[in-house]
């Protein structure tokens, strides 16, 4: 290439880690609106109207969605340091960090059995693909696959 400047190359894989983080933030955004979603369609239930105990059922619908663990940004540190770093041992040691970071983060979600209890009484009760606890295992399985296939 005569007289033609190249640009320095990007870190690999910049757009395909943000597209995990995305995916792991999204799977939290769901569960927690899925979760928001179920208490509404609980507390409209007409049983449940009619339900003398109705105040205490709606307090507990408002807090249903406290039971969707805080993870932290562990996860977002590992996977910034892996995108800057590349292919170098610092990049790799991130990845390894980050496959630790999900393993705590599937322990966090399965301390929490309630949310997988919660979810299968829900889809009883009010129907629809909600997703408080098998969204974020499914999200936690998929960004463990993708961080092993780039240390390989």
């Amino acid at each position: 290439m005569l007289g033609v400047t190249l640009a320095p190359p990007k870190p690999r894989g910049a757009v395909s880690y943000a597209k995990l983080l995305l995916r792991w933030r999204d799977a939290q955004r769901r569960a927690n609106l899925d979760l928001a979603r179920f208490g509404q369609a609980l507390l409209a239930l007409e049983e449940i109207q009619r339900d003398p105990r109705l105040p205490q059922l709606q307090r507990a619908a408002a807090k249903m969605t406290g039971l969707v663990p805080k993870f932290g940004d562990d996860l977002a540190d590992h996977l910034d340091t892996a995108m800057t770093r590349g292919d170098s041992p610092d990049g790799k040691a991130a990845l390894r960090e980050a496959l630790g970071t999900l393993a705590a983060y599937r322990r966090v979600l399965d301390a929490v059995p309630a949310l997988a209890d919660l979810e299968a009484v829900a889809r009883r009760a009010v129907g629809g693909d909600l997703q408080f606890h098998s969204g974020l295992a499914a999200a936690l399985s998929d960004l463990e696959a993708e961080v092993t296939a780039r240390l390989r």
